[in-house]
């Protein structure tokens, strides 16, 4: 059974790779942050890499998904 992250990742993939571009940027969030070994990325940023890159047909497999507990709003 796939986890939501999964399923979420897996629909990002298929978006991409369908250059369903409107679909892959209402799946970031308007303060989405990335930070990778060149950089961080803000959300038009990450988009743009997304679009230049030249995905093709991929498949992936093996996820592995941790959660955290879900925290109380006081419990910060």
């Amino acid at each position: 059974m796939a986890t939501e992250g999964e399923r979420l990742y897996r629909q990002l993939l298929a978006e991409i790779t369908a250059c369903n571009w409107p679909a892959v940027e209402a799946m970031f969030a308007p303060g989405f942050q990335s930070v990778h070994s060149d950089g961080a990325r803000d959300r038009a940023t990450e988009i743009q890499m997304i679009k230049n890159e030249k995905i093709g047909k991929c498949t992936v497999s093996d996820f592995k998904v941790t959660q955290v507990a879900n925290l109380k709003k006081d419990s910060v």
